[in-house]
């Protein structure tokens, strides 16, 4: 993430209303911001929106990085408005939305209900693979043994 944090290097201090001034009047300011959104939420940036662009902005600049790499990597992405809830076990710690999706929980989601993977705007092609092996990594873990590897992300 280096362009990442050369985008924060370099508007560093950089006051709100000169930022809706760039927005306004410099091309390549908004390249950028637009290129390390896309980058990373994995979806288009409302380009007729000044205050999206702010947003934006403010997302990519006061955003811990290691959340926003997070975010990058994710191989599935859930649709905004869409909420998942444990129907097996009833663990509240187990619904997601978009705002809090990881792969793990997508996966427990999809191997207890595969009918789900409609409410996913992103997902690997192998999902039903995936799925069907973390609950055999899941029951492992629970019993004290191996660590669960990240798949190869192959995206739609």
């Amino acid at each position: 993430m280096e362009q990442l944090e050369e985008f924060r290097a370099r508007y560093c201090g950089v006051s709100l209303s000169d930022v809706r001034r760039l927005v306004k009047s410099d091309a390549a300011f908004r390249q950028q911001v637009e290129t390390l959104y896309v980058c990373i939420f994995h979806r288009p940036l409302n380009k007729r929106c000044s205050d999206c662009w702010l947003d934006a902005f403010l997302l990519l600049r006061r955003t811990p990085t290691d959340y926003l790499m997070a975010i990058k990597q994710r191989q599935f992405e859930l649709r905004y408005g869409a909420l998942l809830i444990d129907v097996v076990d009833h663990d509240d710690r187990k619904m997601v939305s978009a705002h809090n999706l990881t792969d793990e929980l997508a996966l427990y989601h999809l191997r207890t209900n595969p009918r789900c993977i409609d409410k996913f705007t992103r997902y690997p092609d192998n999902w039903k693979t995936l799925a069907a092996r973390s609950g055999r990594k899941s029951a492992v873990s629970e019993q004290g043994g191996g660590r669960r590897s990240r798949e190869s992300k192959s995206e739609l």
